[in-house]
This record gives C-alpha cells, sequence and structure tokens, in this order.
C-alpha cells in the first residue's frame, strides 16, 4: 500500500497498516443506512496498537457537537461524543505527514443491522462489546438504530 506519511519519503510500497477488514453489518448491504461524514483529525483507536492516528472498521463512533466532527466513542465526554452515533465501516487514517487532518471523511453506518462480534469499543483491542464492561450501555445506546445478531430469534 502506498504511503505518503512524509515529504522525506521514497514513494513506494510500505508496510501495511491495517491487518484485517471488517464486515460489521449483516444482511443486505441496502437495508442499511450509510453516511459519510467527517472525522476529526484528533480521534484516536488506543486499541489500535502502534498505530492509534489509524481508525479501524468497526469502531464506534460518537459526533462532538460543537464541531460538527466525528471521533471515537467516548462514554465519560460531555462535549457530545459520549453518545454513539454510528460506526466506522472503512479503515481510516486521521494524519496526513503528520499533521491532524480534519479533511477526511469517513464511511459510517448510521442504522442498520450489526453483529456485537464485530464492534470495536475504543480503547480495546479485541473485536467485540460482548463480555465488555459497557456493553450492556453500548447496547443501551444503540437499540433505537440497531439490530444485533444475537437478539434476532430464528
Amino acid at each position: 500500500m502506498p504511503n505518503f506519511q512524509s515529504n522525506n519519503m521514497i514513494p513506494g510500497v510500505q508496510a501495511y497498516q491495517e491487518t484485517f477488514e471488517n464486515q460489521v453489518y449483516f444482511g443486505e448491504e441496502h437495508h442499511q443506512v450509510w453516511g459519510q461524514a467527517p472525522l476529526s483529525g484528533a480521534a484516536r483507536d488506543a486499541g489500535n496498537t502502534g498505530q492509534t492516528e489509524t481508525l479501524r472498521a468497526g469502531l464506534l463512533l460518537g459526533k462532538v457537537t460543537s464541531t460538527s466532527l466525528w471521533k471515537e466513542w467516548d462514554p465519560t465526554s460531555i462535549l457530545g461524543d459520549q453518545v454513539i452515533r454510528g460506526i466506522l465501516t472503512q479503515t481510516t487514517n486521521t494524519q496526513r505527514l503528520g499533521a491532524n487532518a480534519n479533511r477526511l471523511m469517513g464511511r459510517i453506518l448510521i442504522s442498520g443491522n450489526v453483529k456485537p462480534e464485530r464492534l470495536i469499543v475504543p480503547g480495546t483491542s479485541a473485536l467485540t462489546i460482548v463480555g465488555n464492561a459497557s456493553e450492556f450501555d453500548i447496547r443501551s445506546q444503540m437499540a433505537e438504530n440497531f439490530l444485533f445478531a444475537d437478539d434476532v430469534k430464528i
């Protein structure tokens, strides 16, 4: 994958910054509600060891009210991002040339059917909300707009 993080780098193939793809939804793609929104350049994925500026697909997102920028969900915040508004569905780097970039757009799942074992709680490296200390809070906040796969009875 091309990497242009510095003006002093020789263009070419560099080390991968993402190592997996993550499909967080189930069912038909057209049954989900998608959106694109500006990501905060200050957003960080603390669970993505060594690459915290790279937000992984599946990360729970909130929206900072004063700036209208989206960032990782923070249940202790009072800026608006304490409410889960969506799920990032494409891995995205929030920096360009070593500086925060508020102009980047993220593909976000706003509403639909989700797999709880594919969601990422900010600050954790594991894929899943199941068994997380915040699981009840996460499910409560997402219940209005999302259907969880483990809630479907067949």
